[in-house]
């Protein structure tokens, strides 16, 4: 997303009073959770760990923050791609 639209958007939320967030991963391509999307051939889609690790956890922060219960956290270990523990 260009920075411009970005902006846009960011007024929007401030606008509307929403409780958002948005994570911006530097360095990450398309595609940069799937530890075979280098193999996929376009260079704007490629695997990106440090990136793959950081967006897990945000999304199990959301999760607990959203649901904030025990079983949750169970499942959410359980999931857990070895490679982002």
């Amino acid at each position: 997303m260009p920075a411009e639209q970005r902006g846009v958007f960011e007024e929007e939320m401030r606008a509307a009073g929403v409780d958002w967030q948005m994570n911006l991963y530097g360095g990450a391509k398309h595609s940069f959770t799937n530890p075979k999307a280098s193999q996929l051939g376009p260079p704007e889609v490629g695997y990106h760990e440090l990136s793959d690790r950081r967006s897990w956890r945000a999304m199990v922060d959301l999760l607990d923050e959203v649901y904030a219960c025990d079983s949750l956290r169970g499942l959410v270990a359980r999931v857990t791609p070895p490679r982002s523990r």
